[in-house]
């Protein structure tokens, strides 16, 4: 079996791992393990993904940049959507700016589509190693025994499943953490915010008559090459924001970002008060489907003292779940899978003491990244939200605001200053998308660059009020 690095790992009958969840995370981690010679069984407890998943109204684009796509090979999986064309970046309409976010290869991809093509991936490249168990839930482990139990549809059909190693990758609600917790007092979560909006999406909106337009040009961009973005005109709307791409078969989709949505009106009144610059046949299109669906949560931060326990490892949004705010929750995730396997990679799994040290490096050395990570979403959250979580103090408001303003206001300037040196006015987005700079890092960047912001701006104003008394002074001996 080759792996991704070219090199040739034995599969062992011996070493087991079950894997709860095939999901994103799911998937990378069981092809991760299957390249370190595990046979790999995913216990999914929903029904198998389908093509109409990704049709569905809690199906939303995801933006996979670097460190998604550096896991997934790594792996040694190829999705189809690798073979898509990148992602170019944001256009915001109807100005037609651009916001690149990399130098380097991103993709769009649907959430469901994701998680079937990397199911998919996995079966291709590791037949035999991997095998998928779906409507299986997870009910109860014996972390002692290491056995895992599942009950299938409709509480039906139990069964246990023995292991070497239990990864819990079954998202923010995950049960393998609930399970941890309750065998071990150390390990604890904290709710540290929930998203202050829902979304709501659409597809395939209709062709446009002749007589309407929407981006000049748009007609000639290739699928997933461009997120089209849209900022509500009007005063105070309860939609602050639309995205809108093409899918592979040219027709538009998209989501919209929803505030005080128990407030809701009628749908057409709400559209029509937002104001934004999209033709009348599609606002018709999107006020119907809005119609049709529920209101969508964007999710919320869960912060774990821990991330593994007897045998036993958390990853993705088990281990530190994010919203959508700085669009890091499938990178983080497959991010994860990378650095357990780094950790797995320097053990031998077949020696319970060197898989026990392996599992403790990953939770020393992943951990503090999972929570710079949530402290950067914190923040953003803090820095743009209207509605304000009841446990932020003002200081703390305040604090927040600025060091993110006066860190935005210093990559400016540089950028300003010195394009080529600094080629993103806004850094953080970069940041965010490359793989060689860790989550602390971002956060220490952002500490620098206000810090240097505040010093640079006393340095101005001191030698402004030194000017000033200094040409007061001359005045003053003239008289």
């Amino acid at each position: 079996m080759a792996s991704a690095f070219g090199q040739t790992l034995q599969s062992r009958a011996d070493l087991r791992a079950v894997v709860i969840g095939a999901g994103p995370a799911g998937s990378v981690s069981a092809a991760f393990l299957a390249r370190r010679g595990f046979q790999v069984d995913v216990f999914e407890r929903r029904p198998q993904p389908t093509e109409e998943q990704a049709a569905s109204y809690r199906s939303y684009p995801m933006l996979l940049s670097m460190r998604s796509l550096q896991s997934i090979d790594c792996a040694g999986l190829h999705p189809a959507f690798l073979d898509a064309t990148c992602f170019k970046g944001r256009i915001a309409v109807p100005s037609g700016s651009t916001m690149m976010y990399s130098q380097s290869t991103s993709h769009i991809v649907h959430r469901h589509q994701l998680g079937m093509q990397l199911i998919s991936a996995a079966q291709d490249a590791y037949p035999g190693q991997i095998r998928y168990h779906f409507d299986h839930q997870l009910d109860a482990v014996d972390f002692a025994g290491q056995q895992a139990s599942f009950v299938g549809e409709h509480k039906q059909q139990a069964s246990q499943h023995g292991y070497d190693l239990l990864i819990g990758a079954d998202g923010a609600n995950s049960r393998t953490r609930e399970l941890l917790q309750a065998i071990d007092s150390s390990f604890h979560t904290t709710l540290v915010s929930k998203a202050n909006c829902t979304y709501k999406t659409f597809h395939e909106l209709p062709s446009l008559p002749s007589t309407e337009h929407f981006y000049e040009g748009f007609e000639h961009h290739q699928p997933y090459q461009h997120m089209y973005t849209m900022m509500a005109r009007g005063k105070n709307p309860r939609i602050r924001s639309i995205s809108m791409w093409k899918n592979s078969a040219g027709r538009m989709c998209g989501m919209a970002a929803l505030f005080d949505w128990h407030q809701w009106g009628h749908t057409p009144e709400e559209l029509a008060s937002a104001d934004f610059p999209i033709p009348p046949t599609w606002l018709r299109a999107i006020g119907q489907q809005f119609d049709q669906q529920e209101f969508n949560p964007f999710g919320r931060v869960i912060k774990c003292s821990k991330i593994c326990g007897q045998r036993a490892v958390l990853v993705g949004d088990a281990a530190h779940a994010v919203t959508s705010v700085m669009g890091q929750g499938c990178n983080t995730a497959l991010s994860t899978c990378a650095a357990l396997d780094r950790a797995l990679a320097a053990s031998s799994p077949s020696n319970p003491a060197q898989l026990d040290a392996a599992l403790q490096k990953f939770n020393a050395e992943w951990l503090p990244e999972a929570h710079a990570l949530q402290r950067l979403e914190f923040m953003a959250y803090l820095a743009r939200a209207n509605d304000k979580p009841a446990r932020a103090s003002p200081l703390t408001i305040f604090w927040t605001k600025f060091l993110m303003t006066t860190s935005t206001f210093a990559t400016m300037a540089l950028h300003k200053l010195y394009p080529k040196r600094f080629p993103y006015a806004i850094a953080l987005f970069q940041e965010l998308q490359e793989p060689s700079v860790s989550y602390t890092t971002v956060m220490r960047r952002i500490h620098l660059r206000a810090a240097g912001f505040a010093v640079a701006a006393a340095a101005v104003l001191s030698i402004f009020g030194f000017l000033g008394r200094l040409l007061i002074s001359s005045g003053l001996r003239l008289l």
